[in-house]
């Protein structure tokens, strides 16, 4: 086989050897600082790609922190002593006090509730019309009730798995977005700076003296510093939200597929198969598109 040019082997390389990760780990925590910010971990498998198409050996194996098994394990337990805690409280606010009466008969029970309600409406009264000295109404035990959680057992335990991923993510957002917002502004300064320039060249004797040659090469330098910056933050937002909502969506699998064959026989009648199959196809990817555009 004749030996090609130097442009020829360039644009249309040889081929690169089966089997490139030959069952590495992905080396994304394993690269250094700069390797992770710029996203050079990724160009050998890259250049892999650019010979040949990528075939299932070239791909590196994911790290034990982010198998399926790994993630659903560590969501699950959060998610089981969350709602087991929940219910606790739930029983602990439904039980008796202590030194309680047992619950009247069934003939007592009509005359029970009748003076409950009596009660209630002279409670109701007496607390509109009784208050403090300074006047504000007498605090009814309605309002000491412990006020119901605002996240559920669920949202909670993907937030404790995921949430430092998941809000450094957001935060990237925001400062490329800043940035972005900013950019007009150092642009106008730098027109500025050139019609003053401008004018000023042509009628000097009119126009007063513009700052120095320095003056607009940092107005440039910015500006140029301003897109860099904008671009790996808006791309590194991109990779952490992509990579939470693919977790995201296995450890929902995982537990939904963990749960299902669980299942009594009395709960298969109202839980279908049809169901949990939506629940796996369908609801899971809505929430890994949650979080992708959550932010």
């Amino acid at each position: 086989m004749p030996r090609r040019n130097f442009l020829a082997r360039l644009y249309r390389p040889d081929p690169a050897p089966p089997a490139f990760a030959n069952g590495r780990t992905l080396p994304q925590k394993s690269s250094n600082v700069f390797s992770q910010l710029v996203f050079h971990w990724v160009t050998p498998l890259l250049a892999v790609g650019f010979t040949r198409p990528l075939e299932k050996e070239d791909l590196w194996t994911l790290d034990d922190s982010r198998c399926t098994a790994s993630v659903t394990d560590r969501v699950l337990k959060d998610f089981n002593a969350r709602s087991l805690a929940k219910a606790a409280k739930r029983l602990q606010a439904t039980a008796p006090a202590e030194g309680s009466t047992p619950d009247p008969s069934p003939r007592e029970h009509n005359a029970v509730d009748e003076k409950k309600d009596v009660d209630d409406d002279i409670e109701k009264s007496s607390t509109h019309s009784n208050g403090n000295a300074d006047g504000t109404l007498i605090k009814s035990e309605k309002d000491d009730e412990e006020q119901p959680e605002v996240l559920s057992p669920l949202v909670s335990a993907l937030m404790t798995t995921f949430g430092r991923t998941f809000w450094t993510a957001g935060i990237f957002l925001l400062i490329g977005s800043t940035l972005t917002a900013l950019t007009p502004l150092l642009t106008r300064k730098l027109l500025t700076y050139l019609t003053v320039a401008y004018y000023h060249k042509r009628y000097s004797n009119e126009i007063p003296a513009p700052h120095s040659v320095g003056y607009g090469l940092g107005w440039a330098f910015g500006i140029f510093a301003m897109q860099v910056t904008t671009s790996f933050c808006n791309q590194h937002h991109l990779q952490r939200t992509m990579s939470v909502g693919m977790q995201t969506r296995s450890a929902i699998t995982g537990m939904i597929f963990a749960k299902a064959i669980r299942l009594s026989h009395r709960s298969r009648a109202i839980h279908s198969t049809g169901k949990i199959t939506t629940m796996i196809s369908s609801d899971s990817v809505r929430l890994e598109g949650v979080a992708s555009y959550f932010h």
